[in-house]
């Protein structure tokens, strides 16, 4: 249901994909984060406070890429160098997104250590934060320009390196 309002949103098939590959991050995240905290070792084990934890780990990944490649998209049709559209829309969204992880992992923290039943929960959503934020910040941009915006780089660089050979030959 997601990726169909996604692909509603942006006109694309390839944008709500990317958006989508952070769910993938989230979920890496939170098993090196189990695997850190020696859950798979534990009695707990997977349980349902953890399935929720990874729902709500899911809407917030989501919600960053989304709010990053409107940015990199409002750069790209303001006519920037490709490049510096992804560099830019990475430097102007870093700071909102870790504020925000940052805010999930404080308010959870409490709950992690205090109640053991919602623990499972706030370990997931913690760990899935920390390490989704991070590889958010560098994957998405790197796909978008990949998919994107190395084609439009690769006629930049052609039609200099014409321009520069016409040039030289005078």
């Amino acid at each position: 249901l997601i990726f169909v309002i996604l692909v509603f949103v942006f006109n694309s098939y390839s944008q709500p994909l990317i958006i989508l590959y952070t769910i993938i991050l989230g979920l890496l995240g939170v098993n090196i984060g189990l695997w850190v905290m020696n859950f798979f070792d534990s009695s707990i084990g997977y349980n349902m406070p953890m399935g929720i934890g990874f729902i709500s780990l899911n809407g917030l990944v989501v919600t960053n890429a989304i709010i990053l490649l409107d940015k990199i998209n409002r750069n790209r049709d303001a006519g920037m160098k490709p490049y510096d559209t992804v560099v830019d829309g990475g430097k102007t969204r870093m700071i909102a997104q870790v504020v925000t992880a940052l805010t999930t992992i404080f308010g959870l923290l409490p709950t992690a250590f205090q109640d053991p039943f919602w623990a499972g929960l706030s370990w997931t959503v913690i760990w899935g934060t920390i390490v989704a934020t991070v590889l958010t910040l560098y994957c998405i941009p790197a796909l978008y320009y990949e998919a994107y915006l190395h084609e439009d780089e690769k006629k930049f660089v052609k039609r200099r390196g014409n321009l520069f050979k016409s040039l030289t030959s005078l």
